[in-house]
């Protein structure tokens, strides 16, 4: 299943290229030409990643990305600019975005932080579903109890399961010659 992209720009122009050459290599897009559009979209569809223009009217890249991040957090937003400077990119990252690139838009760099991208989601929500795995077979998962006695017991088995154990194949290693 292609990943689904939310591209937004104020200019049809670029949209129309832009969303092109994405569906070309690809990817299922769907445009908006605003933040409050691009808002709208996420709340009644689902994305793998937005790529989103810096300056438009109404609600610039910035603020979208800060209003997108607080509500879908893992969704990666890459903000374009043809005004670049690290001040800037400093911003972008600070209100969320995953990265940031420079119009023109060059298609290699977009492909390449768009697979790095979606790369990171996925191994943001593999990580989050064996967290949860991890926390549902701990040995504590199915013990009762919350006196001290048993924090420190918890503390304990905590603590010795991220030791090696005796069996380990350092453990095992040839001693060295005298």
């Amino acid at each position: 299943m292609p990943a689904r992209l939310l591209f937004i720009d104020d200019d049809a122009a670029v949209r129309d290229v832009v969303s092109a050459t994405l569906i070309h290599e690809g990817f299922d897009v769907v445009c908006a030409h605003g933040g409050a559009e691009a808002l709208i979209a996420l709340e009644t569809g689902q994305f793998d990643a937005v790529v989103s223009d810096l300056h438009m009217p109404g609600m610039s890249g910035l603020e979208f990305c800060q209003r997108a991040h607080r509500t879908w957090p893992d969704l990666p937003v890459v903000l374009v600019t043809a005004f670049g400077s690290m001040e800037t990119a400093v911003a972008a990252i600070r209100a969320g975005a995953y990265d940031f690139i420079t119009k023109p838009i060059q298609v290699p760099e977009l492909l390449l932080t768009l697979s790095r991208a979606l790369e990171h989601r996925q191994l943001k929500a593999e990580n989050k579903q064996l967290r949860d795995a991890m926390a549902r077979h701990s040995p504590s998962a199915d013990m009762i109890g919350d006196s001290p006695a048993m924090q420190e017991v918890y503390g304990m088995l905590g603590r010795l399961a991220q030791t090696t154990p005796p069996c380990s194949s350092r453990a095992r290693a040839a001693p060295a010659k005298s």
